[in-house]
């Protein structure tokens, strides 16, 4: 039986409790059985001021973290998931857009919509960015939460699995903390572990003299609380990609399992 973790949810951010001045565009379709305000809560994401945007993404940000105000935003569900994916780049507001969306994944069929509209690809940019390194630890749950859905993980593998890779480039970077609370990557494993629930994604962790899970590997080989989640996301990875073992010796996983072999005997 193929391994998969939980989905993350962040803490809730505290509501902002200045006003927000007036909405600027529109919205459509399924929210128009929306409440009023939650319309020009959504319209305050694209507002052209970028206080009252950070101000926005704040408060749905805050909405995200209880059953009733998921329950409440879902009421707007096409126009918010659209508006926060499309904000998830901009280095001020972009760890409350992941945090929103991270928890909004949890919701039934949302990472499959979210899929729809390129999240991985712009999570990806996102996480290469220097200017968004405050939003990685959000943005690395988000990408943990919908890689469970398959349209999801297909955009890992796509592209020659362009972001599958650039994914374990950092997961291969040392913890910046010292506990997993402040490892902002530690969910990348998250992520493969889920990308190895799908056929596609073991044969592309597996492909290349399984090149792409051998950079990770010396992660299970490190100790401390801070690499717990990843020694967790990787073993899980490995345990789904012996589900590749009918074609074992082309895929390189003999080689993967004695490279990983000291690591798991210390663990």
């Amino acid at each position: 039986r193929r391994a998969s973790l939980p989905s993350e949810r962040g803490r809730a951010a505290r509501s902002p409790s200045a006003a927000m001045g007036q909405p600027v565009g529109g919205a459509g379709g399924e929210a128009a059985a929306a409440p009023r305000e939650l319309l020009e809560l959504v319209q305050f994401l694209g507002a052209a001021r970028a206080d009252v945007r950070a101000q926005a993404a704040e408060l749905v940000a805050g909405l995200t973290g209880s059953d009733e105000g998921r329950a409440q935003l879902m009421l707007a569900r096409a126009p918010l998931l659209k508006a926060l994916v499309q904000r998830l780049g901009e280095g001020a507001v972009a760890a409350h857009c992941g945090a929103a969306l991270a928890n909004l994944a949890c919701e039934e069929g949302v990472p499959a919509e979210l899929a729809r509209l390129g999240v991985i690809d712009v999570a990806t940019e996102t996480l290469l960015d220097p200017e968004c390194a405050r939003a990685h630890a959000a943005v690395v749950k988000l990408v943990a939460n919908v890689s469970h859905a398959e349209e999801a993980a297909a955009q890992m593998w796509d592209t020659n699995g362009r972001n599958a890779r650039h994914l374990v480039r950092l997961l291969a970077r040392e913890p910046d903390a010292a506990d997993e609370e402040g490892d902002a990557l530690c969910h990348v494993a998250t992520a493969l572990c889920n990308l190895a629930q799908h056929l596609e994604g073991r044969r592309l962790l597996l492909s290349g003299g399984a090149d792409l899970l051998l950079q990770a590997l010396p992660q299970m080989g490190m100790v401390g609380r801070a690499c717990a989640a990843r020694r967790r996301g990787l073993a899980m990875a490995l345990h789904n990609c012996c589900h590749a073992a009918e074609d074992a010796a082309e895929t390189g996983m003999p080689a993967l399992l004695a490279e990983a072999a000291p690591a798991l005997v210390a663990r």
